[in-house]
């Protein structure tokens, strides 16, 4: 099933590529070889390892007071031990050159992504980047690429981007699918609009309509009591306090049109683009 589901495996293709010889860029669901071999006792210490109390959160969205919550989360850990620290150690993905690869697939179209290195999640420069990708292939039908792409020239039925951040880098990404004779018009065109983010500054209509789009959808996403209780936990282990939907809409207004194009160039830089295509057999 995940051999025939190239919208997923065209991911985890790329990331071993741009984190060549990295955990980052391991595919989580193993391989032939490294499932068969997988034992109970490996299974054990891993979890022995990193699932360590500096790593426990316990996140909850309702009704219940600190007593409350403090009881429940002791009617699951008080007849366990927990090892107190995880004492493996990172090691920061190196950069890679970049990278074009083609691959014949038995599919009913081409599958492409193309994408770069990016900030980690404590660069200041990523709230800039988190709008900058709402613009180019947000969830909103008016997204640059959805526009130039498949709307007003018919070639994909999906294009969106993607921006990941994790401790020590990040990634984003353009994904699309589309008949193999449409691919370079879809790279012309997605190139094209790249270049429009490096070199043409936004109005401050613009720059503010981005943001207010950016803002709303966040607002719906926080009003998800499950997603609201995901997030508090998430930002309890990456920054050590819950941060809040304030917060960042603090930080995303305080992005300026210069500094859309300066991330612009850095990410976006020709020479910093990777390639990675699924292509159909011929």
């Amino acid at each position: 099933m995940y051999d025939d589901s190239p919208e997923e495996s065209i991911y985890d293709d790329f990331y071993t590529y741009i984190f060549k010889d990295h955990s980052l860029g391991y595919n989580i669901l193993g391989t032939k070889e490294t499932v068969p071999a997988l034992n109970r006792q490996n299974i054990l210490d891993f979890i022995k390892t990193h699932y360590t109390a500096d790593k426990l959160v316990l996140s909850i969205v309702g009704d219940l007071t600190i007593k409350q919550a403090e009881n429940l989360g002791a009617r699951f850990v008080q007849n366990i031990t927990i090892p107190q620290l995880d004492k493996s150690k990172r090691i920061v993905p190196a950069f890679n050159p970049q990278f074009t690869v083609s691959k014949e697939k038995d599919f009913a179209q081409t599958h492409v992504i193309l994408g770069s290195r990016a900030y980690s999640r404590n660069d200041e420069k990523r709230y800039g980047l988190s709008l900058i990708n709402n613009i180019l292939g947000g969830a909103g039908m008016s997204a640059r690429l959805n526009m130039e792409v498949r709307e007003k020239n018919a070639l994909v039925y999906n294009i969106g981007t993607h921006y990941s951040s994790y401790q020590d880098s990040g990634v984003f990404s353009i994904y699309y699918a589309a008949d193999d004779k449409n691919v370079q018009r879809c790279q012309d065109i997605i190139f094209k609009e790249l270049k429009k983010m490096r070199e043409i500054k936004f109005s401050e209509y613009q720059l503010k309509s981005a943001k207010i789009q950016l803002l709303g959808q966040m607002a719906q996403i926080v009003e998800n009591n499950g997603a609201r209780m995901q997030h508090q936990a998430r930002s309890v282990l990456d920054y050590g306090i819950i941060y809040g939907f304030k917060e960042f809409m603090k930080e995303i207004d305080n992005v300026t049109a210069i500094q859309i194009m300066d991330i612009s160039n850095e990410i976006f830089a020709p020479e910093n683009i990777s390639v990675l295509i699924y292509q159909q057999e011929k």
